[in-house]
């Protein structure tokens, strides 16, 4: 992605978190569901992903969510061994650091668990990057809901046509770009797709 131009000094770069500060795009599919087979859930994928749903707008608390699972063991526990499962996206920290050095500034929209985001984001060392993260489960709305996005305009005071909106999902980018933002698709695979969004990697 470069942002070296001047028509870049007084843009704001907004990321998703998953399949773009993460490198699996479908979280839930990819990392949650073989996490609670191996633990020994027999609830249906689709009983998993409407629990997950449910948490990730701030219903209930991890610890609920691995019940309903019924997965045994300390709520904590399983949070910070599913989180392992998570690494971040090749290229992010030299992005960011990037961003940083020419005064960009970088925030996050995304569906996630509060407490899962806060503890992912401390244990990659991400946040002095970032200046403002707007999650699903803190504001109670998922994308592509313009909700979200409008509690990320409303908290931060920029404008929509000021941000760039980075994501892996269109209808997400749709979303935000009937709100005024400036959308970029991202692939950390680096695979092209037509579209009516313009087209990044890090």
């Amino acid at each position: 992605m470069d942002f070296s131009s001047n028509k870049a000094a007084s843009a704001v770069v907004v990321l998703d978190a998953m399949g773009v500060i993460y490198n699996a795009g479908d979280d839930v599919g990819e990392l949650l569901i073989p996490f609670a087979r191996e633990k020994g859930c027999l609830l249906p994928d689709g009983e998993i992903t409407k629990a997950y749903t449910e948490c990730s707008l701030g219903n209930f608390t991890s610890a609920e969510f691995w019940k309903r699972l019924g997965m045994p063991g300390r709520g904590r526990d399983l949070d910070r061994q599913y989180l392992k499962r998570h690494t971040p996206t090749a290229g992010l920290i030299p992005f960011l650091a990037a961003m940083q050095k020419n005064a960009i500034p970088v925030g996050c929209i995304s569906n996630d668990v509060s407490k899962w985001s806060r503890q992912l984001r401390q244990a990659f060392q991400l946040e002095n990057y970032f200046f403002h993260w707007t999650i699903s489960g803190d504001v109670r709305i998922r994308k592509p809901d313009a909700g979200i996005f409008k509690c990320f305009l409303d908290d931060t005071g920029i404008r929509p046509e000021r941000c760039v909106f980075v994501d892996d999902r269109e209808k997400n980018l749709d979303a935000a770009a009937r709100l005024g933002f400036r959308t970029l698709y991202f692939s950390n695979a680096g695979a092209q797709k037509e579209g009516p969004h313009d087209r990044g990697e890090f």
